[in-house]
């Protein structure tokens, strides 16, 4: 039955240049051209001490796209864009473009997630520069500056309860650090580092962003 639907499906994929969820098939992608692999081991950043794998990657030339599967409730198979992601899962995808870029030089600003046990789901936007906002769990954004090619937030330690929910966060400003890190991987200037970083924290019941 696969077989047969991967046969009859259409090649199609998500417009890249619009930075918004837009609902996809499996099937569809791999028509498109894209190649999937699943990962023989976890990936591992050492650096900052990650370490994660993927259900599958999918890649076409420099592009290279985590795929994960979670399971909701509210998926009726027609509602693909409706399904609330929780914070949890923009985290895995973040992680594990984060690692496919930094282990495998590859382009990982897109992730996509696939509905329980279907062949549909939703491809999400990952690239910080095309995001006004970046969110972070507890209720905590940064608002990258437009012209930024970089940014330095701090490392974030966060305090949760029995129940993971968060219930304090600590910054912790490291900013000598990143400095150096910046001058020698993109020749940054020091003083557009300091200008770069904005920080704020936000209810935690909800807000918007200024």
């Amino acid at each position: 039955r696969r077989l047969q639907q991967a046969n009859r499906a259409a090649k199609h994929e998500p417009n890249w240049e619009f930075p918004s969820p837009q609902p996809v098939n499996w099937w569809q992608l791999l028509q498109a051209g894209f190649d999937s692999r699943k990962p023989g081991q976890s990936l591992h950043n050492p650096r900052i001490n990650l370490k994660g794998r993927p259900w599958r990657i999918l890649h076409r030339g420099d592009r290279h796209i985590p795929v994960i599967r979670i399971r909701v409730a509210e998926y009726d198979g027609t509602n693909l864009t409706a399904v609330r992601l929780y914070e949890k899962h923009r985290a895995r995808i973040a992680a594990y473009a984060h690692l496919i870029e930094t282990c495998e030089q590859g382009q990982a600003d897109w992730a996509i997630i696939l509905y329980n046990n279907s062949d549909d789901g939703i491809a999400v936007p990952l690239d910080v520069r095309r995001q006004e906002f970046l969110w972070f769990p507890g209720g905590m954004v940064v608002r990258p500056p437009l012209d930024a090619r970089s940014i330095y937030v701090g490392t974030l330690r966060y305090v949760r309860d029995h129940f993971n929910q968060v219930l304090d966060i600590d910054v912790i400003d490291e900013r000598d650090e990143a400095h150096a890190f910046f001058r020698d991987r993109f020749d940054a200037d020091s003083t557009q580092l300091a200008d770069a970083l904005w920080l704020r924290q936000l209810p935690w019941e909800g807000g918007v962003a200024p």
